[in-house]
């Protein structure tokens, strides 16, 4: 059984917010955020795979990740670190790295923020665009569906790591 992903993106503002519970302590989700042999294997759920996973996890470094989709097109994204507080906190910058989106106009800012609860992981990302157009554009593309997807996935993978007794339980 997964949790469901509550995603709101109200008309006319800039922000995008993502809400999800995760069967797992925070330190696990963590990690799975933030390593690439973890992230290669839930980013993009049934949408996209993730072929390009470059992290340079400290303030100030920087991450690219390449997705393919089906049809063999590869879409990136970059950002750098501006904050990160394991296991509770990560604040870093986000572009489509695709012209035109590839410019500041089009810079957003995620926060995520990870609660545990009951040795789950309650987590909260909030995605502040540069504007409104930047933030319906995202919209847009679909994006709810991969993330729900990439949630699954995520999810899934927090069950293989969390190991037997986890998989015996949701059985």
């Amino acid at each position: 059984m997964h949790f469901e992903t509550h995603i709101t993106a109200e008309p006319g503002q800039k922000t995008i917010v993502m809400e999800r519970m995760f069967d797992a302590p925070r330190r696990l989700v963590f990690e799975a955020l933030t390593k690439p042999e973890y992230l290669k294997r839930w980013w993009g759920g049934n949408c996209a795979k993730l072929v390009g996973c470059d992290i340079d996890l400290r303030v100030g470094g920087a991450y690219r990740f390449v997705s393919r989709v089906e049809g063999g097109d590869e879409y990136a994204f970059k950002g750098v670190y501006r904050e990160i507080a394991p296991p509770g906190r990560l604040v870093y910058t986000q572009i489509f790295d695709v012209p035109p989106y590839n410019t500041e106009e089009y810079q957003a800012i995620v926060t995520t923020d990870l609660e545990e609860r009951d040795n789950k992981t309650f987590v909260r990302v909030v995605i502040e665009h540069a504007s409104v157009e930047g933030r319906d554009q995202h919209v847009a593309t679909g994006m709810e569906v991969g993330v729900r997807q990439s949630h699954d996935a995520l999810d899934d993978l927090l069950v293989e790591l969390r190991g037997p007794r986890a998989v015996e339980a949701r059985a």
